[in-house]
């Protein structure tokens, strides 16, 4: 006796299916591809060159604003604007071109809302600082921002926290003006 096999088109149609329904969810289940990043091994100074500073590896999905490892041979001769302390990410935002100062001094600042842009700067954007008082004047142009908090709650909502790099005598004519006017920040194009 002879058997004859017979294919049901039924079986082989949802074969492919549960194949392809596999080959979708592994692909949407796949976590996200990791770049590594450079972090401070130990407590780093600031004005030390890139090549010369004790730093570890760290993986992470968003490299935004951090110093990625492949970079760190073109970076290497940048320094550090700020000190960091042991396992802190290196920030695009405080390293800087050897050719510019090495350190500055920071302050800072804390306005509503709307005079520091909605809170929408971040570490490394550069702003203009006008005083508003019976005239608008400009005290500082192109300062950098360090880092940026947005407040939740304690000081009322759209509060934002900033720390600024400063040098001179701009640390001065910022708090008088704070004293007398209001403070509005104009966030720089690129």
């Amino acid at each position: 006796m002879r058997r004859t096999f017979s294919l049901d088109i039924r079986y082989l149609a949802a074969a492919l299916l549960a194949g392809i329904a596999a080959v979708v969810v592994l692909g949407a289940t796949a976590p996200p591809e990791k770049v590594p990043i450079l972090v401070a091994r130990t407590s780093l100074p600031d004005g030390v060159p890139l090549a010369e500073l004790d730093t570890a590896r760290r993986w992470v999905e968003d490299p935004s604003g951090l110093i990625e490892e492949s970079a760190a041979a073109t970076l290497a001769d940048h320094v550090l604007s700020l000190p960091l302390a042991e396992g802190e990410p290196l920030l695009d935002s405080i390293l800087q071109n050897p050719s510019r100062s090495t350190t500055s001094d920071i302050i800072g600042l804390d306005l509503e809302g709307a005079p520091a842009v909605h809170g929408r700067l971040q570490p490394g954007d550069r702003v203009d600082i006008y005083a508003a008082g019976p005239e608008a004047r400009l005290i500082a142009p192109a300062v950098r921002v360090i880092a940026v908090e947005r407040d939740t709650g304690r000081l009322g909502p759209g509060d934002v926290h900033l720390l600024l790099a400063v040098d001179g005598d701009l640390p001065a004519t910022l708090i008088a003006a704070a004293g007398t006017d209001s403070i509005h920040l104009v966030q720089k194009g690129s």
